[in-house]
């Protein structure tokens, strides 16, 4: 047989497939190569892939917070939020007495860090000073009608708030704290901070 009587496409038909396929390929290339100069163009000269993995040259001085100088802990919210547990939780009732109130100040008293001062608030009227006896001279003890009204009175006066923080769950109050610019702590994490009772 010979080579012309072969059957098959013809030989036109193939070149014309393959100088479609080289205009899309063409076409292909011209796009991605568009897209590389976008990204190097709004990356300041540098590859997009190269900003994300690049070390930052300063890593403490940029994200390392101030060291807190204060601690205030509400108190209540922290006993629900992180010390309660099962049926404790479901038991309202409990939650006021005395020994629970103790039970908060005195693992609020482990916190490992032995620098900053400690402020724990309950809501309710003061019991008097032989009820309820921090066991660290940096822990103080506060009653107030109003602990939330009490905590975010004393962000608003605090010279430096950016080192207070406030160990808290509740949301309203952790977001009107942090808009007067202290740092808002979830009960559980605090508690990592401290050593067990």
């Amino acid at each position: 047989m010979k080579r012309s009587q072969r059957p098959g496409r013809p030989r036109s038909s193939v070149r014309l497939a393959l100088r479609g396929a080289a205009q899309t390929s063409s076409v292909i290339a011209g796009f991605v190569l568009f897209g590389m100069v976008v990204a190097i163009a709004a990356g300041g000269g540098q590859p997009a892939y190269s900003r994300a993995v690049a070390p930052d040259p300063h890593p403490h001085q940029a994200h390392e917070p101030p060291a807190v100088d204060l601690w205030l802990v509400d108190g209540f919210n922290l006993l629900h939020a992180g010390l309660l547990t099962g049926q404790e939780r479901s038991d309202r009732s409990g939650w006021w007495r005395e020994e629970q109130r103790a039970r908060v100040v005195t693992r609020v008293a482990q916190l490992r860090d032995p620098a900053p001062e400690i402020c724990v608030v309950f809501d309710g009227s003061d019991p008097g000073p032989d009820a309820l006896a921090a066991p660290e001279a940096r822990v103080r003890v506060v009653f107030a009608p109003d602990a939330d009204l009490w905590l975010l009175r004393r962000v608003r006066t605090s010279e430096q708030p950016e080192r207070v923080a406030l160990v808290t769950a509740d949301r309203k109050l952790a977001d009107r704290a942090r808009h007067h610019g202290a740092r808002i702590v979830a009960p559980r994490d605090f508690l990592a901070r401290c050593d067990p009772a």
